[in-house]
């Protein structure tokens, strides 16, 4: 009878350290797919605010290349579009 319940008593040992370990497991691999998530979530908003930066100078680009030429030539003296406007005369 001693046997037996010794032997039960190291069946139930035996599970609970499997349990145990895969919970460890379990638990560990949470943790890094939670860090490599952050970690993603982080190049995201890296790579979000980098687009918003390029797209930003792009558009200063374009104003001062294209948008603010073109309204300095509306305003010359000879533009007859800028006369009709109320330009110079």
């Amino acid at each position: 009878m001693l046997r037996i319940l010794l032997a039960l008593v190291l069946i139930v040992a035996v599970i609970t350290a499997e349990e145990g370990a895969v919970e460890g497991a379990v638990d560990g691999a949470m943790n890094e797919a939670q860090a490599a998530n952050t970690d993603a979530k982080g190049e995201v908003v890296t790579g979000t605010k980098q687009a918003e930066g390029d797209a930003l100078v792009a558009g200063i680009k374009g104003y001062y290349g294209v948008v603010q030429p073109a309204l300095s030539n509306l305003k010359g003296e000879a533009n007859p579009l800028s006369q009709a406007l109320g330009g110079s005369k």
